[in-house]
């Protein structure tokens, strides 16, 4: 988990040139499990939720003693709730050298243990593992965890020492870009339609310390299934009508898929995505799980 822990550290932080050098050397050099589990996870395989966000942020407060309000006021700081629970916990007094494999399946199975046990178990793992380690451990944990590069950058990582065929085109047009977004408005897909069939999607933007939901994709062309669920969503919780655009309640996620992510200084959002479209109705994951607008800037380049 360490070693793991250091490369998405250092993806966030560096240049392509020096991601793929170092996704290069992660996979030579780690055990055949944790290599093939890493790649999944940074071409965008998404973990399912294995406990709420909320079981951590209060099995982290006890750990740390501090008060709902003071977690509150460090979250608003950091943005994160994985990450405020990896800075507030008290450091580890002892390592494990254990693999990402190996922690992947500890984490699957505090699925099957109660809540006071996997608060329990959360603690426990916590006072292992460094900042960093704890930072994706919790990301794992709710969820919520993303990569940092684009799948693309993965295979040309790949590609030198491991025969991964390579698409010469650059990561912009890399069909495969995953995000999960919030429905937040509905409306037909054509003047006058009755049928709804526009709907529009948003993230989480944490900009100036508030965390409110900004609009970042319109789309029309949703397949049959994906419609039925989601004009079922728009019957039951719309809460208000603006000719016909309807707002609903959020509650709903979807996984969106693009081609890109451009800077648009004409949205609210900052970005604008290209070819958007809807991949799948997310049942497993909560509304606080949704990306945010800073996560569409690892996507840019």
């Amino acid at each position: 988990m360490e070693a793991f822990a250091r490369l998405h550290r250092t993806l966030e932080a560096e240049r392509d040139d020096a991601r793929i050098a170092a996704i290069g050397a992660y996979v030579r050099d780690a055990p055949p499990d944790d290599a093939a589990l890493a790649v999944s996870l940074l071409k965008g395989q998404r973990p399912r939720r294995i406990l709420p966000a909320a079981v951590m942020r209060d099995a982290a407060m006890r750990a740390a003693g501090i008060a709902r309000w003071l977690f509150d006021a460090c979250k608003t700081q950091v943005g994160d709730v994985a990450e405020t629970v990896a800075l507030v916990v008290p450091s580890a007094s002892r390592t494990t050298l254990h693999g990402l494999a190996w922690w992947s399946e500890r984490i699957a199975s505090l699925a099957t243990v109660d809540a006071g046990a996997a608060a329990t178990r959360l603690v426990e793992d916590w006072d292992s593992l460094s900042t960093d380690a704890r930072i994706v451990y919790a990301k794992l944990v709710s969820g919520t965890y993303r990569s940092p590069v684009s799948p693309a950058l993965v295979d040309r990582a790949l590609a030198p020492n491991f025969s991964v065929p390579v698409d010469p085109r650059p990561p912009f047009a890399d069909a495969s870009l995953r995000v999960d977004a919030v429905l937040v408005y509905a409306e037909p897909a054509a003047p006058k339609g009755f049928a709804l069939g526009a709907f529009t999607f948003a993230l989480w933007d944490e900009r100036g310390g508030a965390r409110t939901l900004t609009p970042i994709a319109r789309i029309d062309d949703v397949a049959e299934h994906e419609r039925s669920a989601l004009e079922a969503i728009v019957r039951r919780t719309t809460v208000e009508r603006f000719g016909p655009v309807r707002r609903v309640t959020p509650t709903l996620v979807c996984e969106l898929a693009f081609e890109a992510v451009e800077a648009s200084g004409r949205r609210k959002s900052g970005w604008r995505l290209r070819a958007p479209r809807v991949v799948r109705v997310r049942d497993d994951a909560s509304v606080d799980d949704a990306a945010t607008l800073a996560d569409l800037g690892k996507y840019a380049r």
